[in-house]
């Protein structure tokens, strides 16, 4: 799992929920999670 320490997956799931672009969202979610 890479962490690139900036923004926690927790706090990008609240990030994602703002932004309206859900796709780009679980895009970048999944490679954060990896």
């Amino acid at each position: 799992m890479p962490d690139g320490g900036e923004t926690p997956y927790p706090a990008y799931r609240r990030y994602a929920l703002r932004r309206p672009d859900k796709r780009s969202a679980i895009r970048r979610a999944r490679l954060y999670n990896g």
